[in-house]
């Protein structure tokens, strides 16, 4: 498309010459604020709000205790010479404290898993409709 001549990209080089009807168009063209549905009385439609996150759960320190021995002895059997080294004992030594401390971390972390109770009359299973 070819402009007409004396035109600019930016419309007549001067104000008292008028812009042709395509520039009109192209940028006075309808907008969303020229839309006839939007009224700025209206407030906008409703939309789902959810409610506020809880506070994070709280940790009890049994369980904090049950995966760090946990943590520790996956630790102590994939390096035992390393924390050999590091506490003056024999490498063996700490192989078995590592499958102890795994041991003890997995009976903690499981012993303290909840049942459900099977007087409760409502078993949901934790789900909100």
């Amino acid at each position: 498309m070819t402009e007409p001549t004396g035109w600019r990209k930016d419309g007549p080089k001067d104000e008292n010459q008028k812009n042709p009807e395509w520039w009109e168009n192209a940028i006075a063209g309808s907008g969303p604020l020229d839309h006839p549905d939007f009224d700025d009385d209206e407030e906008p439609p409703e939309h789902f709000v959810p409610q506020d996150p809880g506070p994070l759960p709280y940790i009890s320190p049994p369980t904090v205790l049950g995966t760090v021995a946990l943590l520790a002895g996956f630790w102590a059997i994939l390096w035992p010479d390393y924390l050999a080294e590091w506490l003056f004992i024999s490498s063996d030594f700490v192989m078995v404290l590592g499958v102890v401390s795994m041991l003890a971390g997995a009976v903690t972390l499981v012993g303290r898993l909840r049942n459900p109770d099977p007087d409760e009359e409502t078993d949901d299973d934790g789900s909100r409709v």
